[in-house]
């Protein structure tokens, strides 16, 4: 039985998760000795693994838009891996299409990735394949705490994932921005209802007359009595 993380290798592993999901160049980032040694000679035969899987239905989404990979295999490892690991977001989202799955899957393929670099040779894991398989054995065990940020337009840190205190919005940021819309929204409504109320009492009242109508009136009065004066 695996001993269990560190709080803070925890955080360690989420952040790395994260940083690959929403797009962070991983290569400008502290997390760059996670990427494999592209300058192994046969580097070129474990890309064409990972390119080849990429076709397979499991990885098909309609969620995930799927990357056109770049030539350049060190980015275009990233593009995969970052494709895969929204797909399992996703899935968690959806709720209903085992992320568990999903991501026992991504960590085979890592894994088999580092096994045609090495022509299957290699008996313990590189460093960065260890880093990675940490990262994916937590996250086949917390799939329930993926989230996806309620603010649409969010362009921050999108993907993210759920602590006691940060559930629904991946930042502070995106958590006072959907109060604003949501205050904003309250003041059209309540404008909105103001409006309709006016309206309504503005029909209800009597029309009223004008002078000219007033004269009319009061002419008609007059003769209507002096007639029946006349009857009399």
């Amino acid at each position: 039985m695996a001993e269990p993380l560190s709080t803070r290798r925890v955080e360690t592993l989420v952040a790395f998760l994260q940083k690959v999901a929403c797009g962070i160049d991983i290569q400008k980032s502290q997390f760059e000795g996670w990427l494999p040694d592209f300058s192994k000679p046969r580097i070129d035969k474990a890309m064409e693994y990972l390119r080849g899987n990429m076709a397979l239905p499991f990885w098909q989404s309609r969620s995930v838009s799927r990357p056109v990979l770049s030539k350049d295999g060190r980015q275009a490892y990233e593009e995969v891996f970052r494709y895969k690991l929204r797909v399992v977001w996703h899935r968690a989202i959806a709720g209903n299409n085992n992320p568990q799955a999903a991501a026992a899957h991504l960590r085979t393929e890592t894994l088999g990735f580092e096994g045609f670099i090495h022509n299957n040779t290699l008996t313990t894991l590189e460093p960065w394949c260890q880093r990675t398989d940490s990262a994916l054995r937590w996250l086949e065990d917390n799939t329930h705490k993926l989230r996806i940020c309620a603010v649409a337009t969010c362009s921050n840190s999108r993907y993210f994932i759920a602590t006691k205190s940060r559930k629904t919005y991946c930042s502070d940021y995106c958590q006072d921005t959907a109060e604003v819309e949501r205050s904003r929204q309250r003041a059209r409504r309540l404008n909105e209802a103001k409006d309709v109320a006016a309206l309504g009492r503005q029909g209800s009242k009597k029309p009223r007359l004008t002078s000219e109508g007033r004269e009319r009136i009061s002419k008609a009065a007059k003769a209507m009595w002096e007639k029946r004066r006349m009857g009399k």
